[in-house]
């Protein structure tokens, strides 16, 4: 007789599709668990750059606020009503009210709790914690059944939020699950498409894939390259971003200059998530990506699935996705925005300051320290194929079998969660 599978609704902020290692849940689901996961509603896609830009505004903060009700919630992630659905699980946002049956909350960061709204001024500690305490309340619900943070750096932020008897009644129910790809560089061994990348083994390929390119460093990353090109004539950099439309404001002061650079080429996002793999990371030789704030960086994974090292800034949890000298490099590199905490101001250390374009340009001190140790790095590595060679063949460990980052582990502890085995 066959086992009536439980069902999961998730719900997000279905504005953009949910980051590819929750793909997982459709591609390589768990034993006895179905996931039904909304498509996105691309027409709402503009809601997230108006709140990262203006989000500051209280005005506009309330608006966002009150479109995520609105928008974002379990029977509007739904094309229509599923009354057989066993658990919700929310990814990166609250319930606006506690739900007819049991959930779990998925987080990269407690701020996603607050549903990435701000109080009305930046010294109102009433209202803050006015919102800390309505999350509170959510939290230990006897519905909330648990609080699945996406890295050990998340579940910290949770003690940080709340008061350390609060803290002692929610604890029980948090459980780190990392999130989980295939390993792409076997999954997509015979489907490499060097249409754009050659093959040609006399060239080292450098990629950059990200949008919000100030935040993801690609101010430090085109320098760099300029430099290493004078030296290095077979260096390549392919960057993936939106800063291709050169006439935007917030992007063509320094990347005009770099615009017909010998050695750099620039694409737009229109790529799908298997074009990315097998156009761009899996002919490359090494991503880099030094941003300066990241929650947790899933493009990394999709990097190291690839069987391609990473070299990178050392923030919030990166540490725990790379290890350095084995799977990838870390960047010397000052305090990053994530890692710069206002102890002396309860608001600023717990909700971070909107940031965006030229918000993450570093002091000229800085910016230059950040750019010589990407040559360097770089440098160690063009002369040093071993440790290249060695560091991809680690790439893609913990994405197989029982590895940190490997389906299989990710489903077991699921099962766990929604206590199937």
């Amino acid at each position: 007789m066959k086992t009536k599978k439980i069902k999961v609704q998730v719900v997000y902020r279905n504005y953009i599709p949910l980051n590819s290692p929750y793909s997982s849940f459709w591609t390589h689901p768990p034993e006895g668990i179905e996931f039904i996961i909304p498509k996105p509603k691309k027409y709402l896609n503009m809601l997230f750059p108006i709140y990262q830009r203006f989000g500051n505004n209280f005005l506009v903060s309330r608006l966002v606020n009150v479109a995520q009700k609105i928008f974002f919630n379990e029977e509007s992630n739904n094309n229509k009503k599923n009354n057989d659905i066993d658990y919700y699980f929310y990814v990166g946002m609250l319930p606006s009210k506690i739900p007819d049956r049991p959930f779990f909350i998925d987080i990269e960061h407690s701020y996603a709790l607050l549903n990435f709204v701000r109080t009305s001024s930046s010294s109102d500690l009433h209202s803050l914690n006015l919102i800390l305490k309505n999350v509170f309340n959510i939290l230990k619900h006897p519905m909330c059944k648990g609080i699945v943070p996406i890295s050990e750096a998340a579940a910290a932020t949770l003690a940080s939020y709340f008061g350390e008897e609060e803290y002692k009644q929610i604890k029980d129910k948090i459980k780190v699950i990392y999130p989980a790809l295939p390993p792409y560089k076997e999954y997509y061994a015979n489907e490499i498409d060097y249409s754009i990348i050659s093959n040609d083994p006399k060239f080292f390929n450098i990629i950059f894939i990200g949008k919000d390119s100030y935040r993801k460093g690609l101010q430090e990353v085109l320098p760099a390259i300029d430099i290493l090109s004078k030296k290095y004539s077979h260096l390549r950099l392919w960057v993936v971003t939106d800063v291709t439309a050169l006439s935007t404001l917030t992007t063509k002061d320094y990347v005009q200059d770099y615009a017909n650079h010998p050695a750099i080429r620039f694409f737009p996002c229109k790529y799908s998530s298997k074009e990315i793999i097998t156009k761009f990371f899996l002919p490359a030789q090494l991503f880099l990506m030094p941003t300066h704030a990241d929650t947790f960086g899933m493009v990394y994974l999709e990097a190291l699935s690839s069987g391609i090292p990473v070299l990178l800034t050392k923030q919030f949890a990166t540490p725990e996705i790379v290890s350095d000298g084995v799977n990838g490099l870390f960047l010397d590199h000052p305090p990053l925005f994530l890692d710069r905490i206002d102890h002396s101001n309860r608001i600023n250390s717990l909700i971070p300051k909107e940031r965006a374009g030229k918000d993450f340009i570093l002091p000229e001190a800085d910016h230059q320290q950040l750019i010589a140790d990407i040559v360097k790095k770089i440098e160690s590595l063009i002369n040093n194929p071993q440790l290249l060679q060695s560091l991809a063949q680690n790439a893609p460990k913990e994405f197989e079998g029982k590895g940190k980052f490997s389906t299989m582990t990710r489903n077991i502890k699921l099962q766990e969660l929604f206590q199937l085995s």
